[in-house]
């Protein structure tokens, strides 16, 4: 919670730069890639899960929609509702894709984040592609549907 204030209070950085460090920053990958999450994902701990999933909605998604209005406020982003529409994005997000629930192969969940990420970028008002980082792609839009 404390690295996402940082970054959220962070007057030198843009509302996407911000948003790429909140969404997919070294340290978040890491985690993700722990046998930490691992053993969070295992059905035994479907309790703890959902807390955490709970907290994330409750705690993280303010500081994410606070980065939404100054992207609101910079011209960059177009989002009417930005705390409830990323508390929509992560509740979707971390269910389909986070939770464990769902034995997806490789491929599937590279297709559901590549859906993520333009469901994100439609919702906050961007431009297709811009939104990248989520899937880890280098290229640009038309690349990833190849």
């Amino acid at each position: 919670l404390a690295r996402f204030q940082t970054i959220a209070d962070a007057s030198d950085l843009s509302a996407m730069d911000k948003l790429k460090l909140m969404l997919r920053g070294e340290d978040k990958k890491a985690i993700s890639e722990s046998s930490l999450m691992d053993l969070l994902h295992k059905p035994d701990n479907r309790e703890l899960q959902e807390k955490l999933n709970i907290h994330t909605i409750e705690h993280l998604a303010p500081l994410i929609a606070q980065v939404l209005e100054q992207g609101n406020q910079e011209g960059d982003f177009k989002v009417a509702a930005p705390l409830e529409t990323i508390q929509i994005i992560l509740a979707g997000s971390q269910f389909v894709i986070d939770s464990g629930l769902f034995a997806w192969d490789d491929n599937k969940r590279a297709a559901l984040l590549v859906t993520l990420q333009t469901i994100s970028e439609k919702s906050i008002g961007l431009e297709p592609g811009a939104l990248k980082f989520i899937t880890n792609q280098t290229g640009d839009h038309n690349e990833r549907k190849k």
